[in-house]
C-alpha cells in the first residue's frame, strides 16, 4: 500500500468537497437559515485544508462524511418505515436510491483520502517534502 497521497486523490477530494460546499452555499442563498449555512461553510473550509494537505482537515472531513452519509441513511429509514418502498418495484427503489448511493460513495472516497491517505507517517507534516 502506498504511504503518500497522490495529487489526483487530493484534487479529486478537494473538488468534491468544494462542489458540495458551493452547492450548499447556493441553497443557503435561496432559503437562508442558520443550519443550512454551517455545513457548506465547514465543507469549503475542509476543501481548503485538504488542498493544502493540513492535518486539521482530517477530522473535519470525517465528521462531514459521517454527517452526510448518516443523514442520508436516516431519511432512507424514515421513508422505509413510512411505507414509501412498500408499493414500489425493485427497479423504482433502486432508481430512487441511486443518487444517494452515488453521493455517499463520493463522500466515502473523501473520507478514505482523509482517513487512510492523509495519515502522516511518524508524525511528519504532509506539507513538507
Amino acid at each position: 500500500m502506498q504511504k503518500r497521497i497522490t495529487a489526483a486523490e487530493i484534487w479529486a477530494t478537494t473538488f468534491l468537497l468544494l462542489a458540495y460546499g458551493v452547492w450548499g452555499a447556493a441553497v443557503f442563498v435561496e432559503s437562508p437559515a442558520f443550519a443550512s449555512a454551517v455545513t457548506p461553510s465547514l465543507t469549503i473550509i475542509a476543501a481548503i485544508g485538504v488542498a493544502l494537505r493540513k492535518q486539521w482537515s482530517r477530522p473535519l472531513v470525517l465528521f462531514l462524511v459521517a454527517l452526510f452519509v448518516g443523514t442520508w441513511l436516516y431519511w432512507i429509514l424514515v421513508a422505509f418505515f413510512a411505507g414509501f418502498y412498500r408499493s414500489r418495484s425493485a427497479g423504482h427503489v433502486l432508481v430512487s436510491l441511486m443518487p444517494g448511493i452515488l453521493f455517499s460513495t463520493a463522500a466515502l472516497f473523501c473520507g478514505y483520502v482523509a482517513m487512510v491517505r492523509m495519515r502522516a507517517p511518524c508524525g511528519k507534516d504532509l506539507t513538507k517534502g
